[in-house]
């Protein structure tokens, strides 16, 4: 009996010669593309959040002042401050109507919470110099147009300060 001889199968790599030059311009272009994009966003990305940050605290300010100011224009302030004098017109004890305070920050924050569902969305413009950076690319096109869609929720607190006043 003749005994066999087993031997593994040679591994060949691919010979870099006869390789697809094709194939090495395309995977070449294509972590070129990856990398402009990566360095692209690593740039782009804090004016983005800047600008976006800043149109929807712009839209939350103007809300909240309109709707104080709305709720506001139906109370004086002898509605939230009762002031007591003695004999002789010496104020003696300044008490907050604290039921109709906390009514009004109840009635603002609620309308409020309304304008807020109200805002579809808010829309933000760029130019691709903001994006880039490069002040030279300010008024070329292309415009980006990003959508921001408002989402949290509303908290408020009451602050009171009384301060001496001697003439």
């Amino acid at each position: 009996m003749k005994g066999k001889l087993y031997s593994r199968r040679r591994i060949r790599l691919p010979d870099l010669r006869k390789v697809n030059s094709f194939k090495i311009i395309l995977l070449i272009l294509f972590f070129t593309i990856i990398t402009c994009i990566i360095i692209f966003l690593k740039t782009s990305y804090p004016v983005l959040k800047a600008t976006c940050e800043t149109a929807a605290a712009s839209k939350g300010n103007k809300i909240v002042n309109d709707e104080v100011s709305k709720v506001m224009k139906d109370y004086t302030y002898d509605d939230l401050i009762n002031i007591e004098k003695d004999v002789e017109g010496r104020i003696t004890l300044i008490k907050a109507n604290t039921i109709k305070i906390n009514e009004i920050v109840n009635k603002i924050n609620y309308n409020i919470q309304k304008q807020f569902d109200l805002i579809p969305k808010i829309t933000v413009y760029m130019n691709m110099g903001s994006v880039s950076g490069i002040s030279v690319l300010k008024n070329l096109e292309p415009n980006f147009e990003v959508e921001l869609e408002s989402a949290g929720s509303l908290q408020s607190s009451l602050r009171t300060e009384f301060k001496s006043c001697r003439n």
